[in-house]
């Protein structure tokens, strides 16, 4: 399973802290019996940088990072 979370709102990074430490693609994720994750399961992508509000209307930069 994997989470996707989109902050939506004005958020800065202190407002946004909590997630991004969610996202902590610097650790590896381990269950209760010490195994180890495979892969990335949580990504963290704020709206405002990626979505309709940026400078990318469309929204690829949204859609691009959310599947990164």
């Amino acid at each position: 399973m994997s989470i996707i979370i989109i902050g939506v709102g004005p958020g800065d990074q202190e407002y946004w802290q909590a997630m991004h430490d969610l996202d902590n693609n610097q650790l590896t994720m381990v269950d209760s019996k010490g195994n180890k994750a495979q892969r990335d399961l949580v990504t963290f992508v704020e709206f405002d940088r990626h979505g309709k509000n940026s400078n990318d209307n469309d929204g690829k930069k949204l859609a691009a990072e959310v599947l990164k």
